[in-house]
């Protein structure tokens, strides 16, 4: 039933002409990120769900295609000493968690994605053993809830991103290497032969970056520390290689970048590395990139970095949590692309940030762990729209 409503959801916006396009698709009307639903959700509401069996931060949270959320790794405390192998399901039908096989190692600041076959593939990070960071990646079989190892990456690196291709390939891009360094690297896993290999690399070594693929298949890779930049850059799939596109109008790190319905990639919050004292940003920026263009649409109500941003079903924007660089948030906000509006609505029972935030079939959104102050209780949040 869930996957019915899900994919309706997607067929009503291929009708409107807003889901589903190509790089040389009709571009929206200018400076507006549009919607086929507006709402700005006065009604929803926040709920806190069941506990966790222990409390986590720095991990990943991956839908799998039953409907399930596996929580993986992370860490259960301060730094490496609580890195944990751990990893748990969570059902939002029945509003419960259970265990399911562990880790073969620890990860933290790592990066995980669904793969076509159902698998969740995990890879990188940290591993306790003293090293910045790691090659070891994994698979978890949701059939038979066993993790398995696969391939190495070439480059051993944390705080990087993984993006799952329309081939069914995964590209890892940037992140630390064991030195200490910044990567320039990409490099690909093929799930038909469990190995990765090299891909260009991209002009820029950058950690803790956002990587957004757009309706042409291409990935949109920008923000983040290292290098202080603005540059942004797009890997194409078909030709293996990277090429610069327009810069942002700030640099930013910390912040969230999300595809719209539009296809336009709506950048917001984080801080500016680039400024004295790093300022945490309320602004928002929107890449066109059917004119490779950037506009800014109007302010988030509070600064914030370290946040979640989810497309809900409805095409708001939901953003959640961060902290404004004193205070962590337990504010609430929904970005309406057809009013081009921000709405404030209910804050979350508690304050997070560095949580994980998953759109569920359902069309609700879990937030799970948190990290900053300490991690928070194993207790996760339910935003029912």
């Amino acid at each position: 039933m869930f996957k019915t409503m899900r994919l309706s959801v997607v067929w009503a916006g291929v009708a409107l002409g807003v889901v589903g396009g190509c790089g040389d698709a009709e571009a929206p009307e200018a400076g507006v990120a549009r919607s086929f639903d507006g709402r700005a959700l006065s009604a929803s509401r926040w709920s806190t769900s069941a506990s966790m069996g222990s409390a986590r931060g720095l991990h990943t949270a991956t839908l799998l295609d039953s409907g399930l959320v596996l929580v993986a790794g992370g860490t259960t405390g301060a730094g490496t000493s609580g890195l944990t192998r751990s990893a748990e399901l969570y059902n939002p039908y029945s509003d419960t968690w259970s265990g399911t096989g562990s880790l073969n190692v620890p990860h933290q600041n790592f990066a995980g994605v669904r793969l076509d076959s159902g698998k969740v593939l995990v890879a990188g990070g940290q591993d306790g053993s003293g090293a910045p960071s790691s090659s070891i990646a994994e698979l978890y079989d949701p059939a038979s809830g066993v993790w398995s190892l696969t391939g190495a990456l070439v480059v051993p690196r944390s705080f990087f991103t993984l993006t799952r291709l329309d081939s069914g390939k995964v590209l890892a891009s940037g992140g630390m290497t064991p030195a200490g360094g910044l990567s320039t690297s990409a490099e690909l896993y093929d799930p038909a032969t469990g190995t990765w290999s090299l891909v260009g690399s991209l002009s820029t070594s950058r950690f803790s970056h956002t990587a957004t693929q757009l309706y042409s298949g291409e990935v949109l890779v920008l923000g983040g520390l290292g290098t202080v930049t603005n540059t942004v850059e797009l890997f194409s799939p078909a030709t293996n290689t990277w090429r610069q596109v327009r810069p942002m109008p700030v640099t930013r790190a910390g912040h969230t970048a999300t595809r719209l319905f539009s296809g336009y990639v709506m950048v917001a919050g984080g801080f500016d590395p680039g400024t004295r004292g790093n300022p945490v940003l309320s602004s928002v920026d929107v890449y066109d990139p059917y004119n490779d263009r950037w506009f800014s649409v109007p302010p988030m109500n509070r600064p914030r970095r370290d946040h979640t941003a989810v497309l809900l079903y409805s095409g708001a924007l939901l953003v959640t949590g961060g902290t404004n660089g004193t205070t962590l948030e337990t504010s609430t906000e929904v970005y309406d692309p057809q009013s081009n509006r921000w709405f404030t609505i209910d804050h979350m029972p508690a304050p997070r940030t560095g949580h994980t935030a998953t759109l569920l079939d359902t069309g609700a959104v879990q937030l799970i762990g948190s990290t900053g102050e300490g991690v928070s209780p194993p207790s996760s949040m339910r935003f029912t729209p």
